[in-house]
C-alpha cells in the first residue's frame, strides 16, 4: 500500500512544425454519469489566422453552450457544406480575434450503457474541415467510481500511470485538470468542468482527430471475482 509506479507515457510532446497548424491541439472530455447520461466538452486551440470554427456533430449530439476565449457565443447553423454536403454548425468570435484562440463547445451526447461486464462505450468526435484537423488530440473519459476500463482503446496512446489501490494496480491520469488547461491554453474565466466526486478519469491521446474512441468497462464486483490485475492489464 502506498507504492506507486509509472509505466505508461505522459502527454505527447509538442510537434516540431515548419508552418503553424490551423488547430494544433484539441481536448475532448466525456462525462458518463452513473445512469448513462453523457455530456461532452470539446475544445480546440486555433491559430491567429482563423476567424471561425465549423463543426459537424456526430449523430445524436445536441449543442448546449459555446465559448470563444471564455466569452459565451452562439452556435449558428450554416447552409455551407462540410464533407459531402452535411450541414454544419459555426462557432464565431464576438469580435475580431487577436492571437491564439481557444474555442469550447459543450454537448449532450447519446446515453451510454456501461454497467455490468464487458459493455462498450463508443465516442465519435465532431468532424472538422480537412484543412483544420488538430495535430494532437487528448480524450478524457470520466465514469462512475465503480467502473473500470479494460485494456486501452485501439488507436490511442496512454497518458496515464499506475497507482496501488490496496487491492490491485489501477490507472491514474498523469495530468490534473489544471495541467490539461495549461496544455491547451484554456481561458481562466471558462466555467469549470465538474465531473463530480464519485468518479474516476482515464486519459488517452491520438494523432488521428477523426478516430472514434471505443472502450470497454467492467464494474467492481465482476472485476474482483475475475482478478483485478490480470483483467485490467489486458490490452495495455
Amino acid at each position: 500500500e502506498g507504492q506507486s509506479a509509472s509505466v505508461e507515457t505522459a502527454l505527447p510532446p509538442a510537434s516540431i512544425r515548419r508552418v503553424v497548424a490551423p488547430i494544433d491541439r484539441a481536448l475532448l472530455r466525456a462525462l458518463v454519469d452513473a445512469d448513462g447520461t453523457t455530456r461532452t466538452r470539446a475544445q480546440y486551440r486555433l491559430a491567429p489566422a482563423l476567424r471561425d470554427l465549423p463543426l459537424r456533430l456526430p449523430t445524436g449530439w445536441r449543442p448546449t453552450a459555446a465559448w470563444w476565449n471564455g466569452e459565451p457565443v452562439p452556435l449558428r447553423a450554416s447552409p455551407a457544406e462540410l464533407d459531402r454536403g452535411t450541414p454544419q454548425l459555426i462557432v464565431a468570435p464576438p469580435g475580431t480575434p487577436r492571437g491564439t484562440s481557444v474555442v469550447t463547445g459543450e454537448f449532450e451526447t447519446p446515453q451510454a450503457d456501461i454497467a455490468g461486464l464487458g459493455q462498450q462505450l463508443e465516442l465519435a468526435p465532431p468532424t472538422l474541415p480537412g484543412d483544420r484537423t488538430p495535430d494532437e488530440t487528448l480524450w478524457q473519459i470520466t465514469v462512475a467510481a465503480d467502473q473500470y476500463m479494460l485494456g486501452r482503446p485501439a488507436g490511442f496512446a496512454p497518458a496515464y500511470g499506475w497507482r496501488w489501490s490496496g487491492c490491485g494496480w489501477l490507472r491514474q491520469p498523469m495530468q490534473s485538470a489544471r495541467d490539461l488547461g495549461e496544455w491547451l491554453g484554456e481561458p481562466t474565466d471558462l466555467p469549470e468542468w465538474q465531473p463530480g466526486v464519485a468518479t474516476q478519469a482515464y486519459l488517452v491521446s491520438t494523432s488521428r482527430p477523426d478516430h472514434a474512441l471505443k472502450a470497454r468497462f467492467i464494474s467492481r464486483v465482476p472485476l474482483v471475482v475475475l482478478g483485478a490485475g490480470g483483467v485490467l492489464a489486458l490490452g495495455l
